[in-house]
């Protein structure tokens, strides 16, 4: 998270991307490396992982928005 504050998307991809390959259900990666992909216009890449969240019943109203953006 701390990393998506600074701005520092790339980290929040490498970091988000390996805490996936530990948990792949971990719900908060694949919503914070979203939110990273999106802000680097890497919009498939950010589509895949909300939909992800929503897969996994995640109704986040965040989500929701971002989802309407990609």
């Amino acid at each position: 998270m701390v990393q998506l504050k600074l701005e520092n998307f790339e980290q929040v991809v490498a970091d988000a991307s390996k805490a996936l390959e530990i948990d792949s259900n971990y719900v908060k990666a694949y919503h914070r490396r979203g939110k990273a992909y999106m802000a680097l216009g890497e919009y498939s890449k950010s589509k895949w992982d909300f939909k992800s969240c929503l897969d996994r019943k995640i109704r986040d109203p965040d989500i929701m928005a971002c989802m309407e953006v990609v």
